[in-house]
Parts: C-alpha cells; sequence; structure tokens
C-alpha cells in the first residue's frame, strides 16, 4: 500500500487494529474466565499427552 497517504494509511491501520481487538475481547468475554481456563488446560493437557505419545519408546518384536 505504498501509493497510500500515510495519514489514511494510519486510519487505516487504526480502524483494523480496533476491529481485531473488539472481537479478541468479545470471544474473551463470551468465554468468561472459566472457560478460558478450561481452554487453557485443555490446550496444556493436549500437548503433554502428545509428547508423552511421541516420545514413547517403540515395542521391539
Amino acid at each position: 500500500m505504498s501509493w497510500m497517504n500515510p495519514y489514511v494509511k494510519g486510519i487505516w491501520w487504526t480502524t483494523w487494529w480496533a476491529i481485531a481487538h473488539v472481537f479478541k475481547y468479545a470471544g474473551l468475554t463470551i468465554l468468561g474466565i472459566e472457560g478460558y481456563k478450561r481452554l487453557k488446560a485443555f490446550f496444556k493437557r493436549r500437548k503433554n499427552q502428545d509428547n508423552y505419545t511421541n516420545n514413547k519408546p517403540l515395542k521391539e518384536t
């Protein structure tokens, strides 16, 4: 967007930045604190489970 006036570019950037934050915080509001904690725990468990299954020694036959 080098053809854009810097003033217009600043307004354009600020607008999209604000829209992104509105969606971010609206999602957190809908999710709530407990939902956020559950989601965080889910991904933590999933990460630990993936590490466990990936590091498991293979059965020798």
